[in-house]
């Protein structure tokens, strides 16, 4: 036996039992004292279920420790918020937590939009990607890792978020201080406590705010008092902040 075959002893020792492990005469294999054959194959598998639940922390303690863990949401429930947002071809959509892209991909594909997802989980950040390019939509899609709390989204036209009632204020510091009168907010599951939705959907629970937005108990710049049963058009919703039913 050549020193080459050595590669593969080791010795294992507890308080109460020793057992070593010797190569086997057969390639690709080991063979312990018991008589027992421990395929290389075994580490390889040892080694992929370390590497599985690795990602899987990453995947779920990552959005956790930054306060908003990932939620998806069900793709008849985004295709309504973003017809609420009246989201239009060539305009720039942000996903604050964008999770897996499902929003940016429907965003791309059936509005023909320009997305920019922010997620702060490197997975989620590369799962997105990856669906975006297999799906051919790259162009239109641009993944950011990073934290939205601390993001740049000042050349927005329509913001998309994923809410709960715990982290609703800490984001409305950012779009008021960077989002330009006219650009449209919509929010899923939590509204943003002390604005005035200019839409509401109750059965999917979306709300939909335009910048600035209202504080509770102002009065609307309207012509009219505001119908939530009814639509502003983009241009009302975009002229000089006013709005006017249609």
């Amino acid at each position: 036996m050549g020193f080459p075959e050595y590669y593969g002893v080791c010795i294992v020792t507890s308080l109460t039992t020793r057992v070593r492990i010797v190569p086997s005469i057969s390639q690709g294999s080991y063979l312990t004292n018991n008589g027992l054959e421990l395929p290389i194959q075994t580490d390889l598998i040892v080694l992929g279920a370390i590497v599985v639940i690795f990602l899987a922390g990453l995947w779920y303690f990552v959005p956790l420790l930054y306060g908003l863990p990932w939620i998806p949401s069900k793709t008849k429930r985004i295709h309504r918020a973003l017809e609420l947002a009246a989201l239009k071809s060539g305009e720039k959509l942000y996903d604050l937590g964008a999770g897996d892209g499902r929003v940016l991909i429907v965003a791309a594909k059936d509005y023909r939009a320009s997305e920019i997802g922010i997620e702060i989980g490197p997975v989620h950040c590369l799962i997105a990607w990856l669906r975006a390019l297999v799906m051919g939509l790259l162009p239109r899609v641009t993944i950011r890792w990073g934290n939205l709390y601390k993001s740049e989204v000042s050349d927005a036209e329509v913001i998309f978020i994923y809410l709960t009632q715990d982290h609703a204020l800490r984001i409305k510091g950012l779009l008021e201080s960077q989002l330009r009168p006219g650009a449209r907010v919509v929010t899923l599951s939590s509204d943003l406590d002390g604005w005035e939705p200019v839409e509401m959907d109750s059965e999917h629970l979306i709300f939909l705010y335009i910048m600035p937005p209202v504080q509770e108990g102002q009065e609307r710049s309207c012509h009219v008092k505001m119908d939530f049963s009814r639509r502003a058009s983009l241009e009302e919703i975009n002229n000089s902040g006013k709005m006017r039913l249609e």
